[in-house]
């Protein structure tokens, strides 16, 4: 560290005695007797206070944090257990102390407390860069309180953790305090859609004679930001506030350490990782050099490289911007993390002769960086530059293809950072639609029974999504998925087609019936068309929505039905044709039926141009779903001639 920062650093020690005085280990019994949270019956746990302090002392950045949480009930519980994120570099890392915690029970009529073991408090290595403190607190169960109280120092003083005010339980009380020196300048970013008014303070503190800077989120009663369908990370839209360090003003000069993403990738490019480790081709020279030896073109080359990792190493499921076990390692034994595997991957494109680089990225589970930083990055793939495109590659599935990468990947932006430190943005949502294409031929009895044949055809994402989940689980025990999802029908001769060939689509075929599906009212039968396909339901039930609606990618679902009328009946009438279009060409319902001869002939899609809707257009999209479920809940009727 800098030896003038050190010095102000232990001149500007903030004291504890500055803290405000926590309560820990005052549970009451009328808290421990309550039942439900008063302001929100739903709420399966509360957090009745929550308390964070953030100050700098000695050559540290400490922050104190004491939550006091209180179980309603089985859904609750999953709040036993915190894990804490500690960021590390060569010569540094974060820490954690003097954790207390103690579970509370009302045990017939008095209080029992429960403290945390040592055997209940692990850390372990999440990658490179970051470790993972987790303490499970004991004896939890329907009705508990738990509190627990710890500090964390940091050598990074130039990042503090975002204060987080919003969360997915309400939070009864809560009190955060950031204590600085005026003379580190820092920027704040605010997230979410709760209004938060601090309270502001600058004056000189006697004790350490410096002027400091003290802001204060004195808040009660906040409600919780529950999850909703279609939101990539609710965390990006959950109310809190970031601040970055911008300067540090000395009396003779100011020095700046707010990053730009170029100053980002000079970091990335210096690190051993990508300077030295990227580069050495020893350990898989001899094996590439064969699996290249008759290959000409560009693209045969991304192909045959790119099968050639995915069968070679395997995922731990461990993420990272750089290696875990190192490269060579995970080459020797087929394990690694995905640094180990995407960095890999991007050195023997490179030997290969191709203009291989890394995009770094955070994936939609970790959130969307505010600012320029290595840390909030937690995901590496590899970027190809090739014909003025970039292909998009990750290895880590064995059904990822080019520019089809897993789900967890899509987040918005990855910054794809070249050796001469120069980056590019890469957009991760795809814009190429993925499609399910239905094909169905159906009879009908004049018992009401259905008996029929299904093709369905899964391209791109639908493709990748369906191999994912098919590879997860027993053939019989997706059969009784799918045959529960539709209506409790029966399949039979069920085939797969292009499971393992990603360069062709899924191709799925059965055959099925029903007793007893269609409904007869005297000489009539009354059903629609699309059968056990018909929505019925709206995902979008909400008044208002504040968030974008993300479907990940834009896609198009469509139907292609012929039903064969029974004999003895005739058509009696038949729902009308309709198309209907969301504004700014976002998406389209088409529905367009006819009578062939015998057959009712229905060609129905629904197409989703984007894969994400801004929340101003919530109040179509809920209106586009509920003309979709009234028009496919149209009955077609047959009369008995």
């Amino acid at each position: 560290m800098n030896k003038s920062i050190l010095t102000l650093l232990l001149i500007v020690s903030i004291q504890l005695i500055l803290a405000q005085d926590v309560k820990f280990g005052e549970v009451t019994l009328e808290e421990l007797e309550e039942e439900y949270y008063p302001k929100d019956s739903s709420a399966n746990a509360a957090y009745l206070y929550k308390y964070r302090y953030t100050y700098i002392q000695n050559e540290s950045l400490v922050t104190e944090i004491y939550h006091k949480i209180k179980i309603y009930n089985k859904d609750g519980l999953d709040f036993a257990t915190k894990r804490i994120k500690l960021y590390k570099s060569n010569s540094a890392d974060e820490r954690v102390s003097g954790l207390k915690a103690n579970t509370y029970n009302l045990v017939n009529g008095k209080i029992e407390i429960n403290k945390i073991s040592k055997a209940s408090i692990f850390r372990t290595e999440y990658h490179k860069r970051q470790d993972h403190y987790t303490f499970t607190m004991p004896n939890v169960k329907e009705g508990s309180i738990i509190e627990y109280k710890y500090k964390i120092y940091s050598p990074f003083f130039t990042n503090i953790d975002e204060y987080k005010f919003q969360h997915s339980i309400p939070v009864k009380k809560l009190y955060s305090k950031l204590y600085t020196p005026a003379f580190f300048r820092f920027k704040k970013k605010v997230k979410g859609f709760l209004p938060v008014i601090p309270k502001r303070d600058h004056k000189r503190d006697a004790r350490i004679g410096v002027e400091v800077n003290i802001t204060e989120y004195n808040m009660s009663d906040i409600p919780a930001l529950e999850d909703e369908l279609y939101v990539d990370n609710i965390e990006n839209y959950r109310s809190g506030v970031e601040y970055e360090l911008v300067a540090i003003n000395y009396t003779t000069h100011t020095k700046y350490y707010s990053q730009t993403w170029g100053d980002v990738a000079k970091s990335v490019n210096k690190s051993d990782t990508f300077k030295n480790k990227i580069n050495k081709k020893s350990y898989f020279k001899d094996d590439l050099d064969n699996l290249l030896s008759d290959v000409i073109t560009n693209d045969d080359k991304i192909k045959k490289v790119f099968e050639f990792i995915k069968s070679k190493v395997k995922w731990n499921e461990i993420e990272g911007v750089y290696t875990f076990n190192g490269m060579p390692k995970a080459y020797k034994t087929g394990v690694g993390n995905v640094g180990d595997i995407n960095l890999m991957l991007i050195s023997m494109m490179r030997y290969a002769g191709l203009k291989a680089n890394p995009i770094l990225l955070s994936t939609k589970d970790n959130g969307i960086p505010r600012h320029p930083t290595i840390d909030g990055l937690n995901y590496v793939i590899c970027g190809i530059e090739l014909n003025n495109k970039v292909i998009l590659l990750d290895a880590t599935s064995k059904y990822t293809n080019q520019n089809i990468l897993p789900i967890r990947t899509m987040n918005w932006f990855g910054k794809l950072i070249r050796p001469d430190n120069t980056i590019k943005n890469i957009v991760l949502t795809p814009i190429k639609l993925s499609t399910t294409i239905t094909n169905m031929n159906v009879k009908l009895s004049t018992e009401g029974t259905i008996n029929g044949m299904i093709r369905n055809v899964y391209r791109n994402h639908h493709g990748f999504q369906f191999r994912e989940n098919y590879t997860k689980i027993s053939n019989d025990d997706y059969l009784s998925e799918i045959e529960s999802l539709n209506g409790n029908i029966e399949i039979s001769e069920h085939k797969l087609d292009n499971i393992d060939n990603v360069d062709k689509p899924v191709v799925e075929i059965f055959s099925f019936s029903k007793d007893n599906y269609i409904e007869i009212i005297d000489d009539k039968m009354y059903f629609s068309p699309l059968l056990f396909f018909a929505m019925n339901s709206n995902p979008f039930l909400a008044e208002e929505r504040l968030f974008p609606i993300d479907f990940v990618f834009p896609w198009n679902k469509k139907y292609q039905i012929s039903i064969k009328i029974p004999d003895g009946y005739t058509l009696e009438s038949i729902p009308k044709s309709i198309k209907i279009k969301l504004p700014n060409k976002l998406g389209e319902f088409v529905y367009l039926i006819k009578r062939s001869n015998n057959k009712i002939q229905l060609s129905c899609h629904t197409k989703m141009t984007y894969s994400k809707i801004p929340a101003s257009q919530y109040a179509f999209l809920k209106q586009f779903y509920n003309q979709i479920i009234i028009k496919q809940g149209e009955k077609v009727i047959l009369v008995k001639q």
